[in-house]
């Protein structure tokens, strides 16, 4: 089972990053200093002011972390993650590139019924109604998603998601506080998506229904969509004027809103050891070259703590989300 949990965020951080022997150490211009062990963390994203060596980088990817690049927002706009020698990547990509259409279309089915369940459950606590009708919409999904239930669900869901705070409307490119924190969320859950499908021995480009020919991660964007209402949901907990660059938007803040929605906990739990090929759900539909065993191992996921299921909660306050200096 995997057991790296913790997403380190030097996404605002002023200082420098150096290695050290199964660790690396984060070096604050004010004076702090934390020693990370590798073999703890999962994702760590790198700000525009901090300075690191390839070492630091060869340390990391030997430990099977990926490394997120943030822009000034501390948004994520590129990353580094190891290429992994699995045991049977030439099976396993040989047999997802010859994936019948009717198996296609029956994960990314099941996958779309998981992700407008998990809108109406976020929508619960705004606007019942609405939720009770993405409940329906949910069941109305058949294999392949024809009607496009994922299109009209959406609609619904984000005109009614944040509708108390006026006209708000999903951009990716928007740069407004909320917008900012979900790209900021949907990026490092990619982060671990990239990890879990490629020490799977998958190609990440070859999606289930994403097929983008620019995009390298297109079945990644497909297995993180059933868990992008999770990131919904922290964000709707935070201020309205948090910013992933702000020590308001922190590791603190963001689980804080996780926990107060149980549900999510055992929801997550499975995700990242369900990709890696430990866990039942829409794999099992894939073939049996994937290899794919039903085990039970699981870890869950939050931003700045990720923690293994019925593992220890404590590690939150140990410093994984290292703000700017105060001015002064």
């Amino acid at each position: 089972m995997d057991t790296a949990w913790r997403i380190i965020d030097c996404s605002s951080l002023e200082g420098r990053i150096t290695s050290d022997r199964g660790a690396i150490c984060v070096h604050q211009d004010d004076g702090g200093e934390h020693r990370i062990p590798t073999a703890d963390v999962a994702v760590i994203l790198m700000g525009p002011h901090v300075s690191f060596s390839t070492a630091v980088v060869h340390r990391l990817l030997g430990a099977d972390v990926v490394v997120l690049f943030c822009d000034w927002r501390g948004v994520p706009e590129g990353a580094a993650y190891p290429w992994h020698e699995h045991g049977r990547v030439g099976a396993r990509q040989r047999a997802q590139s010859q994936l019948s259409e009717p198996r296609r279309k029956n994960a990314w089915g099941r996958l779309v019924r998981a992700k407008v369940l998990g809108q109406a459950t976020v929508l619960l606590q705004k606007d019942r109604p609405a939720a009770a009708r993405l409940k329906e919409m949910a069941r109305s999904v058949r294999s392949g998603d024809p009607e496009n239930v994922e299109a009209h669900a959406a609609r619904l869901y984000w005109s009614r998601l944040f509708a108390s705070e006026g006209d708000f409307l999903r951009r990716p490119e928007a740069e407004d506080h909320r917008n900012s924190c979900l790209n900021y969320g949907y990026a490092v859950l990619r982060a671990h998506g990239i990890r879990a499908v490629v020490s799977a021995g998958l190609s990440p480009t070859l999606g289930l229904f994403h097929h983008g020919r620019g995009n390298m991660f297109n079945l990644v964007d497909d297995i993180i969509e059933p868990f992008r209402p999770a990131v919904d949901d922290a964000v709707l907990h935070l201020d309205l004027d948090a910013s992933p660059a702000e020590l308001q938007c922190n590791s603190r803040s963001v689980t804080t809103a996780l926990r107060s929605q149980p549900s999510w906990r055992s929801w997550l739990s499975t995700w990242v050891s369900t990709v890696r090929g430990t866990g039942p759900a829409w794999m099992s539909h894939l073939g049996p070259d994937l290899g794919v065993r039903p085990d039970g191992g699981r870890s869950s996921v939050v931003r700045g703590h990720v923690r293994s299921a019925g593992g220890d909660e404590g590690a939150t306050q140990g410093g994984d989300s290292f703000p700017a200096p105060s001015p002064g």
